[in-house]
């Protein structure tokens, strides 16, 4: 894997317990009051219209729906509210997949080499975990996230991004992920989850179908 970039699949009838989920939950309403919009334990799981890094929504950069799903349906289960409950299974089987998928590049990239035993590759096995939410991003033809971007910045949140997920949820022909310094195009199959460093090595946007729907999950490992 001379580029970074990973793949791997998960089973395809977990995409479709995903998109369903991004279908089921439903819009943050406005009347919702900004407090409330905050508080995970109220809303452990959001649908709003999509925000470009931390910035609020700019359908200039990015357009899209997003599901957001806190990491406490994950860690804390019974702190979520018991409207949210008939999702969880889906979440946490999702959050298995990533675990094998990691597990995957992991050793793709040979961090599970004796050799490393004890030295900072040999930790960043331990010290990665989901911090932040998971995404379940819908976009109607000829929307997409048009801007290239990395997944680090500098502020206090994305500065700890160590490692990308995304999966595409269905397959879009003409809808895959641009890489910039890699000059390479990774095309959206449905199942195919795609790991790559956070950081301005991997420049990204995506490759916007004007046919096709197309629903992808995306998050991020960071450091503990």
């Amino acid at each position: 894997m001379k580029d970074f970039i990973g793949e791997t699949f998960i089973p395809e009838e977990l995409c479709d317990k995903l998109i369903k989920l991004h279908e089921d939950i439903p819009w943050m309403s406005d009347e919702v009051r900004p407090n409330e919009r905050e508080s995970v334990d109220v809303f452990p799981i959001t649908k709003q219209y999509g925000r470009s890094g931390q910035n609020n929504y700019q359908p200039e950069v990015k357009t899209s729906v997003d599901v957001g799903i806190s990491p406490i349906c994950i860690y804390q289960p019974r702190r979520v509210n018991q409207v949210f409950w008939p999702y969880l299974e889906t979440i946490h089987d999702y959050f298995l997949e990533l675990e094998k998928a990691l597990y995957v590049y992991f050793s793709d990239i040979g961090m599970h080499s004796p050799e490393l035993k004890g030295s900072m590759g040999d930790s960043l096995k331990e010290l990665t975990g989901l911090h932040e939410i998971i995404n379940i991003q819908k976009y109607e033809p000829n929307e997409g996230y048009f801007a290239w971007h990395c997944e680090r910045a500098n502020d206090k949140i994305t500065m700890s991004r160590e490692l990308v997920f995304m999966t595409y949820l269905n397959d879009v022909p003409d809808g895959g992920t641009h890489f910039y310094n890699q000059k390479r195009i990774v095309k959206a199959e449905k199942g195919k989850t795609v790991i790559w460093p956070a950081g301005f090595t991997h420049m990204h946007k995506g490759q916007i179908s004007k046919k096709h729907v197309k629903y992808i999950a995306t998050g991020w490992w960071n450091w503990s």
